[in-house]
């Protein structure tokens, strides 16, 4: 009896580098590459060329809103996993709807934290090394329209509390899942604080308007002159005081 075969469609738009790691091992891990679709001239080409693998160029400053009608024409029929590599169109809802639980997003950091707006490659370690993080690392995820609550949704399931989330997330979460299901949510910085290459950060008290259940706070008080005082400020702002 034929063993079917796990063919994966990856799509980058960079240097290609974690398209190189899919392409070195995909036959020792069982799978293999069909097609590269990248959206502009990219590093990832070559990558593509050296390991013999077909690639697709659908440029996106030309084709602009039918870009992901394009898209899902060249993904070929056989496709069992779509690999995002880097790849930086925000891919709509139909496509995920179409693909659920089939297309996945590799993420050079640990979410929530570097993610958001210009977080993409190199740039989001470059951000880490700058802040003097103490871990860095990525994340893998299933690509849905709202991937968060999807993951809050799985965790509930599962019978967890609550999740670790950013405060622009909680009342989402909240709405559909309900308030007694915690948000614990890190990136609070004060409004005086300088929030280096954060892009999704709120006050203490934005906090406690999006609903977050917690907060939890570092180098606003660690890094503080006063952190007793700070903490005080920290705890008043949350509590509306």
């Amino acid at each position: 009896m034929a063993i079917k075969s796990f063919n994966i469609t990856v799509c980058a738009s960079g240097g290609g580098g974690n398209f190189r790691s899919l392409a070195k091992h995909q036959f020792d891990c069982g799978y293999r590459i069909s097609l590269l679709v990248v959206d502009r001239e990219c590093f990832a080409i070559d990558v593509a060329k050296e390991y013999g693998i077909p690639y697709t160029v659908l440029y996106r400053k030309f084709l602009n809103k039918s870009f992901f009608e394009e898209f899902e024409k060249v993904i070929p029929v056989d496709t069992s996993l779509i690999v995002l590599a880097g790849f930086l169109p925000i891919i709509p809802k139909w496509i995920c709807e179409k693909w659920e639980r089939r297309i996945i997003n590799i993420h050079p950091s640990l979410l929530p934290e570097y993610g958001g707006k210009g977080m993409y490659g190199v740039k989001v370690q470059e951000a880490v090394l700058r802040n003097h993080e103490k871990y860095a690392g990525c994340t893998v995820h299933y690509v849905v329209e709202n991937v968060v609550l999807k993951w809050a949704e799985n965790a509930k399931a599962a019978g967890l509390d609550g999740v670790v989330c950013s405060p622009l997330e909680s009342k989402i979460i909240h709405d559909h899942l309900g308030k007694e299901f915690l948000t614990v949510t890190p990136g609070i910085r004060l409004a005086s604080d300088n929030v280096n290459d954060q892009k999704r950060v709120t006050t203490p008290a934005m906090a406690k308007e999006l609903t977050s259940s917690y907060i939890v706070v570092g180098r606003t008080i660690t890094g503080s002159q006063d952190p007793l005082a700070t903490y005080k400020k920290v705890y008043q702002d949350f509590q509306g005081e």
